[in-house]
């Protein structure tokens, strides 16, 4: 997947503000990076993070689902799926999705 030079010079920050707590502003960020730009793999995970931090385990788990189908071969991205899948109470899921990052690891 290609990321276009405005995603890639507005990751950075999108990763700090994550680290500084500011869950809310990463997601309404990471939202308009991807409807504006494309799908980048980093910047669905960080929305992804962004929804778990705010507890929005379903959003969460859908967004790491659709990320999960797009780079099926990241360990990181399965194992991000399986902790929203559990903090969404769905366990059984979330085993697999784990089970599917121990394999890629």
């Amino acid at each position: 997947m290609h990321e276009s030079p405005s995603t890639s010079s507005e990751y950075p920050d999108l990763v700090r503000a994550y680290e500084q707590g500011r869950f809310a502003e990463v997601e309404l960020r990471a939202r308009a990076l991807l409807d504006g730009e494309g799908e980048s793999p980093r910047v669905l995970n960080m929305l992804g993070l962004s929804l778990l931090g705010q507890r929005k385990a379903d959003e969460a788990a859908e967004a790491f689902m659709n990320l999960v189908q797009r780079a099926p071969d990241e360990a990181s991205y399965s194992n991000n799926f399986g902790t929203a899948l559990r903090a969404d109470g769905r366990l059984d899921e979330a085993d697999q999705a784990y089970a599917r990052g121990l394999e890629l690891q």
